[in-house]
């Protein structure tokens, strides 16, 4: 490497550590008892449920969530189909506790794989549909310590990625998802290294049809958004990941996929707009494997 290359590549990496930092997000742990807004319970007996319904499904606890006063496990979801699998896919959502929408539309797809199975017959899934149950439990972005657990899928400091990561330790797939939401005014995703933006565009013009609007206006660290969608390449995710700040779908790239995307829905719309667009999306992802 030229002496100038070097200092490019050095320059590219603070200023990538730097913006990486301003956003990191974390917060002061949270000491006081805060308001419960959303019953675990309920979500819990609608799995139970949905597993209870069918053979071609199983429910594992992967870990516990542990602090003062709160307990709550991380709940894996897998629907193995009774013929031969075409495609491995795994959903995440609920990483940020005030955005349910994605956790919803894991929840309701998990009860669609327990009455429908034939509609998703060539592919196996395993689900996590909530990452972080201490910010969806008391409807707050971070966990119990204040901390943004989707920055820290490779610094490993929060109890919530850990357990994730531990998950797919060695485990590969052909398409991965995590649901999110955002209080931009309209629709948009990420794609995350991935090469063809043909099945993004399709999910966004899918959306559109639906009468959605369509972010115009996001900017991430130095990517904007595009008609709905920001395009992260491969060189922003290994950047990124030497600042020890990596969101889920660029560690899912970098590791377990080829194919990892981010859904965003606004967060002022309605539950069931959210979870129509969040579904919506999902399946045009599948139907493009």
């Amino acid at each position: 490497m030229t002496k100038r290359l070097w200092f490019i590549f050095t320059g590219l990496l603070f200023f990538m550590i730097w913006l990486s930092g301003c956003t990191s997000g974390d917060v002061e742990p949270f000491t006081e008892e805060q308001v419960v807004v959303r019953d675990l319970s309920v979500m819990e007996e609608r799995l139970i449920q949905a597993v209870a319904g069918s053979e071609l499904l199983s429910l594992e606890v992967l870990g516990e969530i542990s602090y003062d006063g709160f307990s709550a496990p991380i709940w894996l979801i897998s629907f193995t189909p009774p013929g031969e699998v075409k495609d491995e896919v795994f959903f995440s959502g609920g990483v940020h506790g005030t955005e349910p929408a994605g956790t919803e539309a894991l929840v309701e797809m998990i009860e669609d794989l327990s009455g429908n199975p034939e509609e998703y017959s060539r592919f196996s899934f395993d689900i996590i549909p909530l990452v972080n149950p201490w910010g969806w439990v008391h409807d707050l972005r971070y966990n119990r310590d204040g901390r943004d657990v989707n920055r820290d899928l490779s610094s490993l400091r929060t109890q919530e990625a850990s357990i994730v990561v531990d998950f797919l330790d060695g485990k590969e797939y052909d398409l991965m998802v995590d649901c999110h939401e955002s209080r931009a005014g309209g629709f948009y995703l990420y794609q995350s290294g991935v090469r063809d933006s043909s099945a993004a565009r399709e999910a966004i013009e899918e959306v559109r049809k639906l009468g959605y609007d369509i972010e115009q206006d996001v900017k991430e660290v130095i990517f904007e958004v595009d008609d709905g969608l920001i395009d992260s390449p491969m060189w922003a995710l290994h950047f990124i990941s030497l600042t020890g700040q990596l969101s889920a779908a660029p560690y899912y790239r970098l590791n377990h996929t080829e194919l990892a995307y981010t859904t965003e829905t606004f967060v002022g719309l309605e539950m069931k707009d959210r979870v129509i667009m969040q579904r919506l999306t999902l399946d045009v992802f599948l139907d493009n494997l």
